[in-house]
Order: C-alpha cells, then sequence, then structure tokens
C-alpha cells in the first residue's frame, strides 16, 4: 500500500467537492394524478439533461415499483440540491418525495465519483470492470 503523508491528507482534503445524496421515494398517488405519464416522462428527462450537464453525476432509478423511486448524488451541497428538486415535475405533482442526506465531503475533482463508489466493495480492481 502507498505510504500517504499528512500533508498528502491534508491536500487531498483541501481538493475535496461536494456531493449530496438524494432519496427519491414514490407517494402512492400514481394513479390519482392526471398526465402522470407525460409527468413522469418530463422527470426522466430533467434527471437525464441533470447527469448530462454534470450536476447529477450518479442517479440510479429504481426497477421496481416499491416505495423508493431512486437514488441520486448531486454535485452540489444539500440546500442547492433541495432547490434543483423543487423544480423537479414529479415532486412538484406529488409522485415523489425528496430526502436530501447531507452531503459527502469525498470526491477529488481528479477522480472520478463513480470509481470512488466501487472502491467502497473493496480494494481490487476488478471491481471497477463490473461497474
Amino acid at each position: 500500500m502507498t505510504a500517504i503523508t499528512d500533508a498528502q491528507i491534508h491536500d487531498w482534503w483541501e481538493s475535496t467537492a461536494t456531493y449530496t445524496i438524494t432519496i427519491l421515494s414514490n407517494r402512492g398517488r400514481h394513479e390519482a394524478v392526471p398526465d402522470r405519464k407525460a409527468i413522469i416522462r418530463a422527470h426522466e428527462r430533467r434527471m437525464i439533461a441533470l447527469h448530462a450537464d454534470g450536476i447529477l453525476p450518479i442517479v440510479c432509478p429504481a426497477r421496481d415499483r416499491g416505495d423508493l423511486a431512486g437514488v441520486g448524488i448531486f454535485a452540489a451541497d444539500p440546500d442547492q440540491t433541495a432547490r434543483i428538486m423543487d423544480e423537479d415535475p414529479g415532486v412538484r405533482a406529488g409522485l415523489y418525495s425528496d430526502e436530501q442526506l447531507g452531503h459527502l465531503a469525498s470526491g477529488s475533482p481528479r477522480d472520478e465519483l463513480l470509481d470512488e463508489l466501487v472502491e467502497l466493495g473493496g480494494p481490487n480492481d476488478d471491481n471497477r470492470d463490473r461497474a
């Protein structure tokens, strides 16, 4: 393992960026909302646009129809993320609710966030190929 000095730790922390985890939940109102298909499509379009713009580097929609609608990691602080989500068509229509789980001060501009998340599974470089 590479030896890391206190100065390197300090420099790493100084170079990190803020990320916020957001949990998107289904509110169980899909059948009661008129035009829900159009609203869901607008939500999907917006999430993909935020991803393309780098604001939402990790977007993980849930594939089942349970309470969890998805998880996102925003390259923004919790207040900025809440404002972004307040404008989401699905949240505004009451289809989804969102919760910000604080922020992660981990992520060096030189690193890929996904690589760091894969690293949480272990130091084995083979994990990167499965991401």
